[in-house]
């Protein structure tokens, strides 16, 4: 699917949610504001 189940705690499930709010791999999410990264 993704690296973003790499991540600890990162399932498929979040994995997805993250890709829908922009963010389809580890880097993008590199330097991101949790906060905001969880608003979107």
């Amino acid at each position: 699917m993704t690296d973003l189940t790499r991540i600890p705690g990162i399932g498929k499930n979040m994995a997805r949610h993250l890709i829908a709010a922009g963010y389809p791999d580890i880097d993008s999410l590199r330097g991101q504001n949790i906060n905001e990264v969880y608003a979107k």
